[in-house]
């Protein structure tokens, strides 16, 4: 069992690509390579739904790479989502809404071949 930050790190972790909580700070603008995973992390309260949100970065030329990773996540979820461990209880993921599941938007980064696609999730904290 583990705490939810350690939890939801092990999480975003387990599609095969570095991640990151979004407050992660790198120092001398030393940033992570391409791809990765950013991700929001927070608390809830048992029985609320919260929607957590997290980026799929990537440079290159398509986006094959990161839809074809979307779409992982996507299957890893679909079907009721998932459930976490964590000292207390489980933290539930899951699609937030399958239209806006994942979307590309625009990188804000100063060179066109960085690509990110929003990912939306639901979550439910079902601890104590």
């Amino acid at each position: 069992m583990s705490d939810t930050w350690t939890a939801l790190q092990s999480f975003w972790s387990s599609f095969g690509w570095a991640a990151y909580d979004e407050q992660t700070v790198f120092d001398d603008g030393n940033l992570p390579a391409f791809p990765h995973i950013t991700y929001e992390a927070g608390d809830g309260d048992f029985g609320h739904e919260t929607f957590l949100v997290a980026h799929l970065w990537d440079r290159s030329t398509d986006w094959r790479r990161l839809k074809t990773k979307a779409a992982e996540i996507k299957n890893a979820l679909k079907n009721g989502g998932v459930k976490i461990n964590v000292d207390g209880g489980q933290i539930w993921c899951k699609l937030a809404d399958t239209m806006t599941f994942s979307q590309p938007i625009e990188s804000g980064s100063d060179d066109p071949a960085v690509k990110r696609i929003l990912i939306n999730l639901t979550v439910e904290y079902l601890t104590v």
